[in-house]
């Protein structure tokens, strides 16, 4: 069991305004576009910003914690998701929860006591700057009372990270899939579309309580977005399996693109993208671009892994790639310039550059 070596203490009252964010304070947002907006909201009030969420390249998750760490950067207020805990260690004075509801992928729902206690927890960590205490308060009056109670119910004894019994992650292999398809097909007499072909397989499943079916409604997902594309059962479940959202408007173009051109032609060419230089006022948009042709340049290469000589670009892809990993990192150590169109956008959109570029 996990036994906290640092007190973790819920402030006396709500911070109410960000006017009160001090040096060591990690703000919580749980979109892209929240921290994107608190980040801005902050650089008025005069804080240089660090941010991390979980769409940001590893590398430059890594570069803003780090800067975020070192006193010497002046860099010390951080805007995070519930990404902050995602193998890195920082020095957290006080966790302040912006809002306590997020989209966990089918709707948005309240915070649980557990995850609130766990995401918390990133704040005065043993051994860090803020080792004597963390602190933890809600922005609003209403969210502070729930952290303040989800605190209160953590003793010395509980565990921070909520106890999730463990079980294994199960999926078919593609050559399995194949044969299913052909004896399925066999028996209704007719062909059957991919994505109804894992839906049957889900349906007809039988698994114990110790294992799951791993990503089995992202797959079908998936399969549905590329369903006019004709590729063996085998094939097509790999595509499906690719790190990609059903939500990402960006990703799924390139897979869609990528899928097509493996069935069409055999190979596959990395798309020649267009990386706008860097311009005078950095705005979300700018930012949120970026990170679109980054993931086009991560399922390139997640793909040509699993298809090695058809995906014929890998070297185009990895220089595309670290480019823009180093104009992100870049963009996001300048100040960000806001305007009402941008406020109003999550950011899962496909840019027309990048919607020409794939086709």
């Amino acid at each position: 069991r996990h036994e906290r070596k640092v007190p973790l203490i819920a402030e006396s009252k709500a911070l109410r305004d960000l006017a009160g964010i001090r040096a060591g304070d990690c703000v919580i947002c749980f979109t892209r576009m929240d921290v994107l907006l608190t980040k801005a909201e902050l650089e008025r009030l005069g804080h240089s910003v660090c941010v991390i969420y979980g769409a940001l390249p590893p590398e430059v998750r890594r570069e803003q914690a780090a800067l975020f760490n070192d006193p010497a950067s002046g860099r010390d207020v951080l805007v995070a998701s519930d990404a902050v805990g995602m193998g890195l260690n920082l020095h957290i004075r006080r966790v302040v929860f912006r809002k306590l509801r997020k989209f966990d992928g089918e709707t948005a729902r309240s915070l649980e006591g557990a995850e609130i206690r766990q995401i918390a927890g990133r704040a005065g960590r043993f051994g860090g700057r803020y080792s004597d205490c963390g602190l933890a308060c809600g922005l609003s009056p209403d969210d502070h009372a729930v952290v303040r109670e989800a605190l209160r119910e953590m003793d010395d004894s509980q565990d921070l990270v909520p106890e999730i019994p463990l079980r294994a992650a199960l999926f078919p292999l593609p050559e399995q899939l194949d044969a299913f398809g052909r004896a399925l097909e066999e028996d209704v007499g007719r062909f059957l579309p991919f994505a109804e072909l894992v839906e049957r397989f889900v349906q007809i499943s039988q698994l114990s309580p110790r294992y799951f079916l791993a990503r089995a409604q992202n797959v079908i997902e998936l399969a549905r977005s590329i369903s006019e594309v004709r590729l063996p059962p085998g094939e097509k479940l790999t595509f499906c399996q690719a790190p990609v959202a059903a939500r990402d408007a960006a990703a799924l173009a390139a897979l869609f693109s990528f899928a097509r051109s493996y069935a069409e032609a055999g190979s596959v060419a990395f798309p020649q993208l267009t990386i706008s230089a860097m311009p005078a006022s950095i705005t979300p948009r700018f930012i949120l671009e970026l990170e679109e042709m980054h993931k086009v340049c991560d399922v390139y290469l997640w793909l040509a892994g699993r298809f090695p000589d058809a995906f014929i670009g890998v070297e185009a892809a990895r220089s595309t790639r670290k480019l823009l990993v180093d104009r992100i990192g870049k963009a996001l150590q300048l100040p960000l310039d806001m305007d009402a169109e941008e406020e109003s956008k999550e950011g899962f959109f496909a840019s027309e550059a990048l919607s020409s570029a794939l086709g």
